[in-house]
């Protein structure tokens, strides 16, 4: 099931019309790491385990 963050955490990612405190709660994230093209092979492998991390 794909999670709609604009929806659950609007108070985190939207923009108010006045500055204000909010409490971010801890959260968990995949990254990759590495430097170079992004056009190459490897990047591009890397990306597609992020996709398929996210939609399975």
């Amino acid at each position: 099931m794909k999670h709609e963050w604009r929806k659950h955490e609007k108070s985190l990612y939207l923009p108010k019309t006045k500055p204000e405190l909010v409490t971010v709660p801890r959260q968990k994230f995949f990254m990759i790491k590495g430097r170079g093209n992004s056009n190459s092979p490897d990047f591009s492998e890397r990306i597609g385990v992020l996709y398929t991390l996210f939609s399975g």
